[in-house]
């Protein structure tokens, strides 16, 4: 199935399509495996050592935040999104 990651800005530029990249996979655990492979210097940036996503990130799906690990096994349709939103910090 057709899936697109839409990226924040900050990210876009470690990524050659740009703002969103195309994967086909039918489980969110799927689409982010297939995004590391697709974009390794964007995976650096994306997850950790052990494979996680980094904490300032989130991912969001169907309008909900969703973590990669428990909710991996989620079923994708066709032509669904999965946004990357950077969560915002400071004082």
């Amino acid at each position: 199935m057709a899936i697109s990651i839409r990226l924040p800005n900050e990210l876009q530029s470690y990524a050659a399509n740009g703002k969103a990249i195309p994967v086909q996979a039918e489980t969110l655990g799927e689409a982010m495996q297939k995004l590391k492979n697709a974009c390794p210097d964007l995976s650096t940036r994306l997850f950790d050592a052990s494979g996680r996503l980094y904490s300032h990130l989130k991912l969001v799906y169907g309008q909900q935040t969703m973590n990669v690990e428990t909710d991996a096994e989620t079923t994708l349709a066709d032509g669904d999104e999965i946004e990357i939103v950077g969560i915002a910090s400071g004082g």
